[in-house]
């Protein structure tokens, strides 16, 4: 069924410019029956011939609950609960990122806290210590802290998860092809820590291949604005997926 879609994907291209690359993007189980098909028939379906990507939205849904798996148990969904930014039930839903939209708002509010947490702590170190010349920077301060303290350690690790997903949500909106490509090489170990196989397996395939791209299809890395799509507002270069669920969200399908 695949190989047949790619085929009249292809025609459908060709129809319209013969010269023309396909791009075609998938989710994990289906981008690995392409590639498949892609190594397996190169003549007709080769890395020249199409390019294969994994879908953003889908990415993001299994870092989201990468990050759940790590706060889970922590307290975090009662920290939610208790400053009404959930229910206790849409809370716990959000460690499994049963809702892509909440879990991700969730993340942004936890990240800003945390955040300002962290600045509050190191300017009361400022505070404290003496000498204005032994004064650690903030980010020697996080290092030291971070070796020396178990709870600051699993916070800030948290803080960090989380900034890579909206740094990774911010280059698939601003279409910035080289930040995408720095954030999917930041998020794939987490993929090989937490034991998310599939997506461990098949995600440094699609690294390569964007890595690669100038070399595979030179065309297209120079022509192909790499995010650059329509969607609700003229303006804006979120994905389809992401669109998508727009419009399922202002439907209250969400």
């Amino acid at each position: 069924m695949i190989r047949h879609a790619m085929d009249m994907i292809k025609l459908s291209v060709s129809h319209g410019s013969p010269s023309q690359v396909p791009v075609i993007t998938f989710d994990q189980p289906l981008y690995v029956v392409a590639k498949e098909i892609q190594w397996n028939w190169r003549d007709s379906y080769g890395e020249e011939k199409f390019v294969i990507m994994f879908g953003g939205l889908h990415i993001e849904m299994v870092f989201l609950k990468v990050i759940g798996g790590w706060l889970e148990g922590s307290g975090w969904t009662t920290m939610l609960a208790d400053a009404n930014i959930a229910t206790p039930g849409t809370a716990e839903s959000f460690i499994k990122a049963a809702s892509v939209t909440g879990s991700r708002r969730a993340h942004q509010v936890m990240a800003c806290c945390l955040f300002i947490l962290l600045q509050k702590t190191y300017i009361k170190y400022k505070v404290g210590v003496t000498n204005e010349y032994d004064v650690m920077s903030f980010d020697s301060w996080c290092t030291q802290q971070v070796s020396t303290t178990a709870q600051f350690q699993y916070w800030y690790t948290a803080l960090q998860l989380e900034l890579l997903l909206l740094i990774f949500l911010k280059s698939l909106r601003a279409a910035d092809f080289d930040l995408c490509v720095n954030a999917l090489s930041n998020i794939l170990p987490w993929f090989f820590a937490v034991n998310h196989g599939n997506y461990a397996c098949w995600l440094p395939v699609h690294l390569h291949d964007m890595r690669s791209l100038d070399q595979m299809v030179p065309d297209v890395a120079a022509e192909f604005d790499f995010l650059q799509w329509p969607s609700i507002m003229p303006t804006s270069k979120i994905m389809p997926l992401h669109a998508w669920e727009g419009r399922w969200w202002c439907c209250g399908l969400d």
